[in-house]
């Protein structure tokens, strides 16, 4: 079990399949995380198909991964 406080969430994962979730595409994250959440600017841009800058790339893969 592990706890994580972030902002004014907090996060509690009882358990994580390593081999279902190291399949998953950045898309399909991103689909997940939106149904919990708004995500951010930068993950509803990439969920629109707009183009990322190579700065925004950046962010977004820290966010994702």
């Amino acid at each position: 079990m592990r706890l994580s406080v972030m902002s004014n969430y907090i996060y509690l994962v009882l358990y994580v399949d390593d081999k279902k979730a190291n399949r998953l595409n950045d898309k399909a994250i991103v689909i997940r995380w939106h149904k919990l959440c708004k995500g951010t600017v930068l993950t509803q841009k990439y969920i629109e198909g707009e183009k990322l800058s190579k700065a925004e790339l950046i962010f977004f893969n820290q966010a994702v991964k």
